[in-house]
């Protein structure tokens, strides 16, 4: 389309190509044609590292000769994107787990018998209540969510079910889409309930209704 819009403009209008001229042969992706393998990342990672080496070592020699202060010199980035959180323009994903070795256990005092609050993870939740006595989604959430929740309130003013957001162009977004596979499917409450409830959250992407709760 962009080869045919200058077409038109540089010969038919403007004239200042002739007719005659060759035009560029378009490098276009086809169906047949196979796409790149990608790069293993131990050949990436040799490849950045010579990149560097080599960077690193011309900068230097300019800073001898130029009388450049090193501190400054090594302060300075070599790569567009911080290696500390990219990996290839490609963001680090951590594990929350490690975070625990962190943080040193306190004494704290035994539960109080009444709550003000209780706030609950919705996916967590979710994962950790059976399901093998239910056969629909409209089921679960009648004998299993909805009971599970009402216990609650019975040792506090006031139970909140929080959910995850994934909000565009978000980390967490980012990483859903990363990890998103398996067969989109619309929830609805007479839904059957998958036979191995694990794997259905750990492998089905966004769905287009939520659960009924």
């Amino acid at each position: 389309m962009w080869v045919r819009i200058n077409f038109v403009k540089n010969v038919l209008e403007d004239r200042t190509v002739s007719i005659h001229d060759t035009i560029k042969k378009n490098s276009l992706p086809l169906f047949k044609r196979q796409k790149p393998k990608p790069k293993a990342r131990s050949k990436q990672k040799e490849s950045a590292l010579r990149s560097d080496c080599n960077l690193f070592s011309r900068l230097y020699i300019a800073t001898q000769h130029r009388s450049g202060d090193l501190d400054e010199f090594f302060t300075q980035e070599n790569q567009p994107y911080p290696p500390s959180l990219s990996e290839f323009g490609n963001l680090r994903l951590g594990k929350k787990s490690v975070l625990l070795a962190c943080v040193k256990p306190a004494e704290q005092p035994g539960p109080p018998p009444v709550y003000d609050w209780k706030i609950f993870d919705g996916a967590a939740t979710v994962h950790a209540l059976p399901s093998s006595t239910v056969s629909t989604f409209n089921s679960y959430a009648e004998h299993i969510f909805s009971p599970f929740t009402v216990n609650y309130l019975q040792t506090s003013k006031r139970v909140d079910i929080v959910w995850d957001t994934y909000k565009e162009n978000s980390i967490r977004d980012s990483t859903r889409e990363k990890r998103d596979k398996g067969q989109r499917r619309e929830l609805t409450g007479e839904t059957k309930i998958p036979p191995n409830w694990k794997a259905f959250f750990r492998t089905t992407p966004t769905t287009k209704n939520s659960l009924p709760c």
